[in-house]
């Protein structure tokens, strides 16, 4: 399971706050959905597949895509991964 860490605001346009460090990022607009969706606690397997379902990609990049996102997020210590 995703779940965004305490100190991440995010906003509904798309920029996200970290409220440890001060830094802010502006996301996007597929990455603010997913950062949005992990904020509802939506699980992994259920943004997958929002997104095959909703947008024309393959479900091997976009597997590939979002294990890099996802570390990505996670190296920044935006998100902890169960």
């Amino acid at each position: 399971m995703i779940k965004l860490n305490k100190h991440i605001s995010i906003s509904e346009n798309g920029f996200l706050f970290d409220a440890s460090t001060g830094d802010s990022y502006a996301l996007n607009s597929i990455a603010a959905e997913i950062m949005l969706m992990i904020k509802n606690g939506k699980a992994e397997e259920e943004i997958k597949k929002t997104f095959t379902e909703n947008y024309d990609v393959e479900p091997i990049l976009l597997e590939r895509n979002f294990f890099e996102f996802t570390n990505q997020l996670k190296r920044l210590k935006l998100v902890t991964i169960d």
